[in-house]
């Protein structure tokens, strides 16, 4: 008869710890999961000289050029909201390739297609106004389409792992916490 009191005890213990673990994997995991994915698209553009400029011309733009401040201001030029549609939910942000003249445009957002095309009006539109801006200098871009956008942040696997982890490590400390209880209530 001691062995069933003090069995249904240990599981009267372990049970409260176990709902307790497979909510908190529930809470984690649905929380986890309900979080949308993050794709990252680039394109890169080179600022240069014209190439009208003379010998000497040249080598002023490029000594300006090596400063930073052209690659700077067309990175700004490139982050800026305008060349967005209204109401898109993709973040756009550009920074130079340093010790180049090469600007690197990215657009994040959770839907790879609306990051591909954003990035391309960005691009498209942003660029003749920045050449403009830029002159003596002109902007060319190095590469005709975006890279394919890339998945950040957790796999879903991963995502499960990690609720599953949560669920494991709050059982663990519920169990731990009914048992020192039940040793202060008895003691």
């Amino acid at each position: 008869m001691t062995t069933d009191t003090t069995r249904s005890r240990g599981l009267g213990r372990l049970l409260p710890a176990l709902v307790a673990g497979l909510l908190a994997a529930l809470v984690v995991g649905g929380f986890l999961l309900s979080r949308p994915g993050t794709y990252t698209s680039t394109m890169d553009v080179v600022v240069v000289p014209q190439k009208v400029a003379s010998a000497n011309d040249s080598a002023a733009l490029f000594d300006s050029l090596s400063r930073g401040q052209v690659i700077a201001t067309a990175a700004e030029v490139y982050s800026q909201k305008r060349w967005l549609p209204e109401g898109s939910k993709v973040e756009v942000t550009a920074g130079n390739v340093a010790p180049s003249a090469v600007v690197t445009v990215r657009a994040a957002g959770s839907d790879p297609g609306q990051v591909t095309s954003a990035l391309e009006r960005v691009v498209a539109s942003a660029t003749p106004e920045i050449g403009k801006v830029l002159a003596p200098y002109t902007v060319t871009t190095l590469s005709t389409e975006p890279s394919i956008p890339e998945s950040g942040g957790l796999s879903t696997p991963l995502k499960l792992m990690v609720a599953l982890l949560a669920g494991l490590l709050t059982a663990i400390l519920a169990a731990g916490a009914g048992s020192t209880l039940s040793r202060r209530r008895a003691g």
